[in-house]
């Protein structure tokens, strides 16, 4: 069973960090089921061992509640869906850099990419990762994306284009 950790040079650490970090704790494989055959494992198979203030705080829940729960709770569902193959890529690349989406305590959704790395704590695989709220990244894509539609748009409404030439 997963127990908070008394206080260590990692929590120290964290607590200077201002970007949200999390350390979880990989979970053993499935169990076999009735027949002895494997059975799909549910898709969470990491648990929070630690985790910062920025990180909680973003998620709008305090170091207790989050500590000892899996992490599909605080992902959307369509990641927590496939959160078993990413564990497995990074345990076998070691690290692993890509774009989720969190759920905060009040329900709202937000764009995170998570950069982990995978390492042994007490014996036991686990990882780091340090997310980053990319909301702002996605609005801005999406506003250029919108921009190039509408200058499209506009092109072939005026039946003009635009080129570019290098004189060099």
């Amino acid at each position: 069973a997963l127990q908070p950790r008394k206080e260590s040079a990692m929590t120290k650490l964290f607590a200077s960090i201002l970007a949200a970090c999390v350390v979880a704790a990989i979970l053993a494989a499935p169990v076999a089921g009735k027949e002895g055959k494997e059975r799909d494992s549910e898709p969470a198979k990491a648990a929070v061992i630690e985790i910062n203030r920025a990180g909680h705080e973003q998620l709008g829940y305090t170091r207790a509640e989050m500590v000892g729960t899996r992490l599909s709770k605080f992902i959307s569902p369509e990641y927590a869906a496939i959160i078993g193959d990413r564990i497995a890529e990074l345990q076998e690349k070691g690290f692993l850099v890509y774009e989720s989406a969190q759920v905060r305590k009040d329900g709202t959704v937000i764009p995170v990419e998570i950069n982990s790395r995978t390492f042994r704590l007490d014996g036991q695989p686990a990882f780091f990762s340090i997310v980053r709220n990319i909301a702002e990244r996605k609005r801005i894509e999406q506003a250029l994306q919108q921009g190039e539609h509408d200058l499209k748009e506009a092109q072939a409404i005026g039946h003009f284009g635009s080129w570019a030439h290098d004189m060099a």
